[in-house]
């Protein structure tokens, strides 16, 4: 696990929408004949594009950072030398949240991160990569797609944020919540806290937190703009990480 705590934080609270927005990208390109989302991306950084299966998908892209093993860090995508020679803007919304909320793992250039070396530093890499993905969102704001690549070569894991692409990606929906949210849940440490985050960034939507009787379990209610509700039953170990969540399925709100 990383040591970037600060990241954690802020990640957890947008990794559900974050996650939701990433496979309605991977749909979207299945719908449209792109090819699988496996397919590796083309793109130029220089000129801040991206490229889809041959470019029958395109968009924009920008850096946000660079995770690797030699050394152990993170390099922020305002720092060099991804900010040589170029004029920063968006990039740098990474450092002025953090000196905004006085978080030094978001001032600093590069920070070690403290994953050890062993036969799972790839996946905690990538974990690491989808956090500071779905924090770069929520900074940055929810119409931005994050994407983790892989860079095997270099042994690096790159994380980018993509947006305005040629076919947009559909609006989340509580379908959306009841089809995925079964997958997030071994990433998630405090699922109120995630579900907060995911209505926060869906405007007209609330959540709703209803009374239990037993210690590790939570019931969620989430309310969308168009009076649809979907509930959720969650199980939790003795730390309170959710371990399983069931839905009752979407329905008319009714009171």
């Amino acid at each position: 696990m990383h040591q970037l705590q600060q990241v954690r934080r802020i990640g957890q609270r947008a990794y559900i929408y974050a996650r939701l927005r990433l496979d309605l990208m991977h749909r979207l390109i299945d719908a449209h004949e792109f090819g699988k989302p496996t397919d590796k991306y083309s793109m130029n950084f220089r000129d801040g594009e991206i490229y889809i299966w041959q470019g029958r998908l395109r968009g924009r892209i920008q850096t946000v950072a660079s995770i690797a093993m030699k050394p152990a860090t993170v390099l922020w995508g305002y720092a060099p030398p991804f900010a040589d020679g170029r004029k920063l803007q968006e990039e740098e919304l990474i450092k002025l949240y953090g000196e905004r909320h006085n978080l030094g793992q978001l001032t600093c250039g590069q920070v070690p991160h403290g994953i050890p070396n062993g036969p799972d530093e790839a996946n905690e890499m990538k974990i690491l990569g989808y956090e500071i993905g779905a924090m770069a969102m929520y900074i940055f704001g929810g119409d931005y797609i994050f994407l983790s690549i892989t860079n095997e070569l270099a042994g690096n894991e790159l994380v980018t944020l993509v947006s305005d692409l040629s076919s947009p990606v559909p609006p989340v929906t509580l379908l959306d919540v009841l089809e995925h949210i079964s997958r997030y849940v071994d990433f998630i440490d405090d699922m109120e806290w995630s579900l907060g985050g995911l209505v926060e960034m869906m405007p007209g939507w609330r959540l709703e937190t209803r009374p239990v009787d037993r210690l590790q379990q939570q019931v969620f209610r989430i309310f969308d703009e168009q009076g649809k509700v979907l509930t959720l039953l969650v199980a939790r170990d003795e730390s309170g990480r959710p371990i399983n969540v069931l839905a009752d399925g979407v329905r008319k709100y009714e009171n």
